[in-house]
């Protein structure tokens, strides 16, 4: 097997692990919450303003 036919092979490899590794995320990210936290927000920017100016 010549060298460029390793390289052929290794750039197939890394492309089908990409594919792999993309899958997934996208697979994450629609099973889950982008950004999840545990707090739960009480005031509005708008009535602390009012509050403190």
């Amino acid at each position: 097997m010549s060298e460029e036919q390793k390289k052929v092979i290794e750039v197939e490899d890394e492309n089908h692990i990409i594919a792999e590794r993309r899958a997934k995320v996208l697979k994450w990210r629609e099973s889950t919450t982008a950004y999840p936290n545990d707090f739960k927000r009480t005031d509005r920017f708008s009535e602390v303003r009012a509050a403190y100016g």
